[in-house]
This record gives structure tokens, C-alpha cells and sequence, in this order.
């Protein structure tokens, strides 16, 4: 499901919502959305966020001072950048040695496979540059994959928020922003769980949710998924 909407300055707008991924493929500006049951979330291009079971529609509010233009994309699958299928060249310089067995590499092109999983395409696929060792040229092509930054989170009305699971998630990143005035506890509520102080970070191996408490509304928390 798709959303595209010009954002007013100064008044919020309410649309319908199918799937319990969001996705911001365009914004010319940030902004923050809520629902009922979830803390208001602020985001940007690029970012993406899990809502809870049961929303149906979700309140944007425009953060930018000026008319924001904003397309987002609501799916049922968690999202991830995709991948790309076809074939690059890399261009080798004459004065390189390209004995690479089983390549044919005359005419100074190499040709590179890429093979993909993913169904949708989503955003850009970011390849790694050729590697230049002892001569040798090392191609290395990895899709943008399993690093998933997910929107800062601000504790604006309520205190608790809580990570959603991720069966695919090897590691949960977590860093309290240094300018907090509280403590960020990974628990229920103050006193349960690890305190974060302002700009202290910690990782957590788990795919299960994780809550999280701030002392003080206002104080923000950063989060960061590494999936398989």
C-alpha cells in the first residue's frame, strides 16, 4: 500500500493504513507519525518503523516549516533494502595484472554476476569498490543488507516503548542520546534492566522485543537491527 500526501505546515492528517511495515520512500522534510496505542515516532526518506498489531490508520504530522511532500509504502513483510539481479563490468587499467583463472579478462572488462533473493526493489543497492592487491584485482560486489537503522525514537507522552521482535534480527543495537537528562532503562520501567546513561550504548543477541523506559520525556533512544 502506498502513501503519497503534501504534508500542511501546521496541521496534522490522518490516512488509512494496510500492513504493519512502514517504509519513507520520499520526504522533502521530517516528520512524525502516530496511532493510537503507539508513541508518536518522528521520521525521514529513507527510514522505515514497525507498527503494532491492530492500526488501521495513522496520524502525520508535518515537522519541516514548509509544505512536505512524502511517499511512504505500508507492506505485510518486514522490510529490508533489496538486492539487484544482472551483470556490472569493472573496468581494469592496462598496467594491472589480470590473471584471474577462469576469466576471461581481455579487452580490460570483468564480467559480475549478482544474484538476489528479494522480490521488491526498494531502494539502491550499494556495491563494494574493487579491492586493488599485490596487482591482483579482487571484485567483491556485496548488497546492502543486513544493517537496519530504524528511525530514533523520542519518549514525547509516553515513557515506555517497546522494540518489536524480529526473527531475523541477530543483533539489537541500542545508544541513548548524549543530551538525555535521564536515565534509558532496557526494561519495563525505571529500576528493571540495564540503565543507559546519556550517550551510552549496548548490544543485545536476541530476536525476542525489548522494552524500554525513560525517566524523563523528552530523552531520545537510538536503534539499530544487524539481521541474518
Amino acid at each position: 500500500m502506498k502513501i503519497e500526501r503534501t504534508l500542511p505546515v501546521s496541521t496534522p492528517v490522518t490516512e488509512p493504513i494496510d500492513g504493519r511495515y512502514l517504509a519513507v520512500d520520499a520526504a522533502a522534510g521530517p516528520f512524525e507519525i502516530s496511532a493510537k496505542g503507539m508513541d508518536a515516532v518522528e521520521m525521514e526518506q529513507g527510514g522505515s518503523t514497525d507498527l503494532p498489531l491492530g492500526i488501521t490508520s495513522i496520524t502525520i504530522r508535518n515537522l519541516s516549516g514548509a509544505n512536505n511532500q512524502i511517499r511512504l509504502q505500508a507492506t505485510t513483510e518486514p522490510y529490508r533494502p533489496a538486492k539487484l539481479e544482472g551483470q556490472v563490468e569493472a573496468r581494469i587499467p592496462g598496467n594491472v595484472n589480470t590473471n584471474i583463472e577462469g576469466v576471461d579478462t581481455s579487452g580490460g572488462a570483468v564480467p559480475v554476476e549478482l544474484v538476489t533473493t528479494d522480490k521488491e526493489l526498494n531502494t539502491a543497492t550499494r556495491l563494494v569498490e574493487p579491492v586493488q592487491v599485490s596487482n591482483t584485482v579482487v571484485i567483491s560486489p556485496k548488497p546492502y543488507g543486513g544493517y537496519r537503522p530504524r528511525p530514533q525514537h523520542k519518549f514525547t507522552t509516553v515513557q515506555g516503548y517497546t522494540v518489536p521482535a524480529n526473527e531475523l534480527r541477530k543483533e539489537l543495537l541500542v545508544k541513548a542520546d548524549k543530551n538525555n537528562i535521564g536515565m534509558v532503562w532496557t526494561g519495563p520501567s525505571a529500576g528493571v534492566g540495564q540503565p543507559l546513561e546519556p550517550g551510552e550504548p549496548a548490544s543485545f543477541f536476541m530476536d525476542d522485543a525489548l522494552p524500554l523506559y525513560a525517566e524523563k520525556l523528552g530523552d531520545k533512544i537510538y536503534i539499530i537491527e544487524i539481521e541474518a
